[in-house]
């Protein structure tokens, strides 16, 4: 597909994307094509705003639960914390019993040099 590419950096690297994995921040059209293929199957063409893709699946790997363990639990932690924020945020009621406190401070009158300095 070298030939047909006008992707001048896919084209130096021979159309490899590297290894993928779910987690990545990817268009979703892309993520959907390529974590439904099975190893040596081609996607459909994936329509992007700079031109059209095709994905094969050249090998599909999995990590054991020992490898990725500390990254669950970094993202469930994340996930109960951003819980907890948007808990907390929506049970706030904030009141101001003195709204001038906000307000900006009149500016300070300027004083005129001293005659004679």
């Amino acid at each position: 597909m070298k030939e047909h590419s006008r992707d001048t950096a896919s084209v130096a690297k021979d159309g490899d994307i590297g290894v993928l994995t779910p987690a990545d921040n990817l268009p979703e059209p892309i993520k959907t094509a390529v974590f439904k293929l099975k190893q040596g199957e081609v996607s459909d063409p994936v329509r992007q705003p700079n031109g059209y893709y095709l994905f094969k699946a050249q090998e599909i790997t999995a990590k054991s639960f020992a490898e990725v363990r500390d990254q669950v639990y970094d993202e469930i932690q994340k996930q109960r914390m951003q819980a907890w924020m948007d808990a907390t945020n929506k049970s706030l009621v904030i009141t101001y019993d003195n709204e001038a406190f906000f307000a900006a401070p009149a500016p300070a009158a300027a004083t005129p040099p001293a005659a004679g300095k």
